[in-house]
């Protein structure tokens, strides 16, 4: 496959969204019921936070399934080759094809339970929901719906099917996260390969655990509590075993972001329980061998652009860290959390070390007047949305002001005398431009008081 066919197989899926297990087996009778999904997050000081998801299905449509995840990765992509639309305007033949379906009425009646599973589904995001547009994790998001907006084509009758256009909006706070990149790229062809809803689940969950490993093993039990895979059967082990043989075999020869995948079964050494056992190994491709010598060439300037890249965005973490270390009269050394937190902010927000000082300058103003004193960097990041606001509103203040200064035609306010036709004296801001100046002058029959040292040269 050519290097943009595989681009064009890819999709950007909001990453919040592919961190939780929100999706239960399409093959699952499990009927719908609220779940509650929850992670322990030790802080810096040695504390922690509950991380908590709660998905609310519709108890007509059932539950969010592994179906309704293609389908969510379906409309991603026609919104990507849409051009990213705040309204996504589409067919559900469109969707039908973009998802691998047949077209005809069953397919019309499982997309349409799709869409509306997505519509009507709710969510609660407690201590789980990074914002990329505030640059923070939100305390509290509730009544969080995947679509906002949903208009469905309808049957004319049981043999033929109105194709009219549809439309869907996606949350405000997921259409953000997409533009601003919060997101993780999916090999979407192969997602649609997968048949198996569990073996689904388990090949999103080794996308994220497997990004920098090359070998991992779980035992049954908690990788079924990890992908929330929940059932009575599944507290046998035999059932387990079988469940994971059935679902390894659909990820046989699937291709993996980074590698290829080995997958089995082991037994565990306590003889009570089997076990994951999986290995990561590099694709090496004809294409590669081909091109191996000139690749070397371009591969090791990129290796030292990024080494590069890199080196500064290390030395300006901590000088940030360092900065804020002691603005803040914190006297110790910054932790792994803090660098890792400061490297997201300057990759995200594109921040320099005058950027970054602004925001710590801020934070600590506002902290002083709400008496709130942080403990480590996390606690500024509230801060860096505003901050950062005030920093572009300065700038064009200080763009403005500048423009002034050049100016030759009005006064040290930015502002023009002006004799309209009635004689009356007035005054209008200055455009800073002869021809603005001379397209003002013939639209409204106006004459200008020049009050600088060098007025234009021209009649009006």
């Amino acid at each position: 496959m050519s290097k943009q066919n595989k681009m064009e197989n890819i999709v950007r899926a909001e990453l919040n969204l592919e961190k939780w297990p929100i999706w239960v087996p399409s093959q699952s009778r499990s009927k719908p019921k609220l779940r509650i999904l929850e992670r322990k997050k030790v802080l810096d000081d040695g504390s922690f936070i509950i991380n908590k998801v709660e998905i609310n299905p519709s108890l007509k449509y059932g539950n969010l399934t592994t179906e309704d995840q293609k389908v969510w990765y379906g409309l991603l992509k026609l919104w990507e080759q849409a051009g990213k639309p705040q309204k996504l305007v589409f067919s559900l033949s469109q969707l039908a094809k973009v998802v691998g379906k047949t077209w005809s009425l069953n397919t019309f009646e499982s997309l349409k339970k799709s869409l509306l599973r997505l519509r009507i589904s709710t969510f609660s995001w407690e201590n789980s929901y990074y914002d990329s547009k505030s640059g923070q994790t939100l305390e509290v998001l509730d009544l969080f719906n995947i679509l906002t907006d949903l208009h469905l084509a309808k049957v004319k009758d049981e043999h033929k099917i109105n194709n009219e256009q549809c439309y869907c909006q996606f949350s405000d706070y997921l259409y953000d996260n997409l533009l601003h990149h919060y997101t993780k790229p999916v090999f979407f062809d192969t997602i649609l390969k997968i048949k198996s809803g569990v073996a689904q689940l388990i090949y999103k969950y080794l996308e994220l655990v497997m990004h920098n490993k090359t070998y991992y093993e779980r035992n049954s039990e908690k990788l079924f509590s990890d992908i929330c895979l929940e059932g009575e059967e599944y507290k046998f082990a035999s059932i387990r075993k079988r469940v994971l043989l059935t679902a390894i075999e659909d990820l046989k020869n699937i291709p993996f972001s980074g590698g290829t995948l080995e997958v089995g079964i082991e037994e565990t050494v306590d003889k009570i329980d089997w076990k994951l056992v999986v290995r990561k190994f590099p694709v090496k491709s004809e294409t590669d061998t081909i091109h191996k010598t000139k690749a070397i060439v371009k591969i090791d300037k990129v290796v030292e652009t990024v080494k590069d890249v890199v080196k500064e965005t290390a030395l300006l973490r901590e000088e940030v860290l360092n900065y804020f270390l002691e603005r803040f009269g914190l006297r110790r050394d910054a932790t792994k959390t803090e660098l890792e937190k400061a490297e997201e902010l300057i990759k995200i927000h594109n921040l320099d070390f005058e950027k970054a000082k602004h925001i710590i300058d801020f934070a600590k103003c506002s902290a002083i007047e709400t008496n709130y004193k942080p403990k480590n960097f996390n606690g500024i990041v509230q801060y860096v949305g505003e901050a950062l606001g005030q920093l572009q509103a300065e700038g064009i203040k200080n763009q403005l002001k500048e423009k002034i200064k050049k100016c030759n035609f009005c006064n040290g306010d930015g502002l023009l005398g002006v004799i309209e036709p009635t004689g009356r004296r007035a005054t209008l801001h200055c455009p800073h431009d002869v021809e603005a100046l001379k397209s003002k002058a013939a639209k409204w029959g106006i004459k200008f008081e020049f009050w600088s040292e060098n007025p234009p040269n021209f009649s009006y």
